[in-house]
């Protein structure tokens, strides 16, 4: 008997430490997804990619204990991921260089989401998105070994942070429209011209040192959600994304002789996503 009352007092100790790790663990996690989006939001530069290295504002020692999060309710959180075709162009302000159409791009994130009241939440995430579109300039049209246009293609790391309000849910279906910003953080950038000479593919030429390391941007969009589980559910999302800020290094492009005047150039994208979403509760 006393035998059986040590083994089940064991069995408990187990549980009860596994779940107060399983606890810290969300809290850490939490605390991550809550202070990265608005430390990154002020970290857009308006410097090459190739000459700047980007921290994160977010002391070592940092006191997760100072956070009190038994104001939220981790039972509020829930986790997915997306796929993210888009439809993308560049917006131009220059005198040279000209928009000439768009590009199809792909992505692929993650997500976390926070339920402050029935109808609205917070969320955030990371992905890894592509950007750019097709333009023109003059040095384009004039050289007779390429065609007119050429396509510019940016990659970056996205950091969203947007407000979201969803109708109540009806036949397993809930409606939504969202809003917010993004930091968006380069890693590649380059050029791709097409031969004019049949059959012969030329190398993309690398962009880097004219594109700043970071951009701010703006999205909007709807969608829906539509529960496959209890604690599961699949949505869509349409969405519409726009550069605040300029991704050309524009001074670069003038110091190289490649312009005389700094181009602006905007990002911008029309983006469907789908993904799959699963609930605390």
């Amino acid at each position: 008997m006393k035998k059986t009352i040590k083994f089940a007092k064991c069995i408990d100790n187990y549980f009860t430490l596994h779940s107060i790790k399983l606890m810290y663990i969300k809290k850490l996690f939490t605390a991550f997804m809550l202070l990265i989006p608005f430390s990154l939001l002020a970290q857009t530069t308006n410097k090459s990619a190739a000459n700047i290295d980007i921290p994160i504002n977010i002391p070592a020692n940092f006191p997760i204990n100072s956070i009190d999060f038994q104001k939220l309710n981790m039972e509020n959180f829930s986790f997915g991921f997306q796929l993210m075709p888009s439809v993308n162009w560049i917006n131009v302000i220059h005198n040279d260089i000209q928009t000439d159409g768009a590009a199809l791009k792909f992505g692929v994130g993650g997500i976390a989401e926070y339920e402050v009241l029935s109808f609205l939440s917070v969320v955030s995430g990371v992905n890894y998105t592509g950007s750019g579109g097709y333009v023109f300039d003059n040095a384009s049209l004039s050289n007779p070994a390429v065609q007119e246009n050429y396509k510019i293609n940016y990659s970056q790391i996205e950091i969203p942070l947007s407000l979201k309000i969803s109708t109540p849910e009806y036949k397993n279906f809930r409606y939504f429209a969202m809003a917010g910003i993004s930091a968006c953080f380069t890693i590649t950038a380059s050029e791709r011209y097409r031969s004019a000479i049949q059959n012969t593919t030329l190398a993309p030429v690398d962009i880097l040192p004219y594109t700043n390391a970071s951009r701010g941007a703006y999205h909007a969009g709807v969608g829906f959600d539509y529960k496959i589980f209890n604690k599961a559910s699949l949505f869509g999302k349409f969405m519409y994304n726009n550069s605040l800020t300029n991704i050309a290094y524009g001074s670069y492009y003038v110091s190289q002789g490649r312009y005389t005047v700094e181009p602006q150039l905007y990002p911008g994208a029309f983006e469907i996503s789908f993904g799959l979403l699963f609930h605390q509760k």
